[in-house]
């Protein structure tokens, strides 16, 4: 991790925030009846992943409180996974963006990756 300077150097963190964006234009598309309901918790939810990364390397001088913070951020991108499936199988999304859901598992696989020991290559 000495290579970067900040969260915003990290892969993970771009695309977490690059999706959280995506997700963000996507759900503007949403009909009037969702839009207090699954896309607010979907926009919540994705919102928070790139938050928690950032507040993670803030606090990564103590291991607990970094995986605690990564550990936060695995579980939005769960929400986040399992949401973008009620939203597909229900319809209420316009758009059938599949590729945003792949991407969003394979966050969850960097942020799995990171978990044990607070220092990874994910990161990079």
């Amino acid at each position: 991790m000495s290579n970067h300077r900040g969260y915003r150097d990290l892969k993970v963190y771009h695309l977490s925030y690059m999706l959280a964006m995506e997700l963000f234009r996507e759900t503007e598309k949403s009909p009037p009846e969702e839009k207090y309901s699954l896309t607010d918790q979907v926009r919540r939810a994705s919102r928070s992943i790139p938050t928690n990364i950032g507040e993670a390397w803030k606090k990564r001088r103590y291991a607990n409180a970094f995986v605690s913070k990564i550990s936060d951020s695995y579980g939005e991108e769960g929400e986040v996974d399992v949401l973008l499936t009620v939203l597909h199988n229900s319809q209420a999304m316009i758009f059938q963006n599949t590729s945003m859901h792949t991407t969003y598992r394979f966050l969850l696989f960097t942020a799995y990756c990171i978990l044990p020991t607070g220092n990874s290559p994910c990161l990079g």
